[in-house]
């Protein structure tokens, strides 16, 4: 582990009195752990984001997918376990249907909803800004093709 090298050489580390998981695959291969998502929400850069939790650029993208898919899961799950306001039960009796999503939620719900909207649209947004820097690749390289092919 990277983490007691890290730190300042006169701090007594007991790795044994660390909290710590393992994480293992179907193969049961050990996993790193890190905190990609978490630096993905925090900064939204790809180049720190692959610098810091050395990834490549085509894992990274993989990753931050498969926890965008895993956000959206938890915030419905969470919608749909959790007990209904009186606003809601009287909505529903009411007007014999499921009242729209913006009726009083519970904070937990509110939570998990909100996490999802804002990791969902900065997603969104990096990968639209990877795809024009990749537009713009392309387009400097037919440039620079076509300027040697006139030369």
């Amino acid at each position: 582990s990277e983490w007691p090298d890290t730190v300042k050489p006169n701090l007594n580390m007991d790795l044994d009195a660390m909290p710590a998981c393992e994480m293992k695959d179907h193969q049961l291969r050990d996993m790193p752990i890190n905190a990609y998502a978490s630096d993905f929400f925090r900064h939204g850069s790809l180049s720190l984001l692959i610098k810091e939790n050395g990834l490549t650029s085509a894992k990274a993208w993989y990753l931050l997918k498969q926890w965008s898919y895993l956000l959206k899961d938890i915030a419905k799950g969470v919608k749909e376990l959790r007990k209904p306001t009186e606003k809601e039960v009287e909505y529903e009796q009411y007007y014999g249907e499921s009242p729209p999503d913006n009726m009083e939620k519970n904070e937990t719900v509110k939570a998990f909803a909100l996490l999802n909207t804002q990791f969902q649209e900065l997603f969104t947004n990096w990968n639209k800004q990877q795809t024009n820097e990749r537009k713009k690749m392309e387009e400097i390289k037919k440039q620079e093709i076509q300027k040697f092919e006139e030369d």
